[in-house]
């Protein structure tokens, strides 16, 4: 699904599986970042939390941030 494709505004592209329907992880085009859609996974991923982007916004209910640099949007260095 193409959600918007003008100058500046982000592109975001969602896969689903032919055979069940689920939405399938995807790697952006730079080859920077995984993409994994929430609840498609059934075991912990062998990689651990780095950063929590969008923190700003984040619902007042949520969690601390549990010691992980806060970004209000992407980093830079992303």
């Amino acid at each position: 699904m193409l959600l918007g494709s003008e100058p500046g505004y982000a592109i975001l592209w969602k896969w689903f599986c032919s055979h069940c329907g689920c939405p399938n992880p995807l790697l952006t085009c730079n080859g920077k970042i995984m993409v994994i859609p929430a609840g498609s996974l059934d075991t912990v991923p062998p990689i651990t939390l780095t950063d929590h982007i969008f923190w700003a916004s984040r619902a007042s209910s949520g969690c601390a941030s549990g010691g992980l640099p806060t970004h209000a949007e992407y980093p830079e260095s992303w």
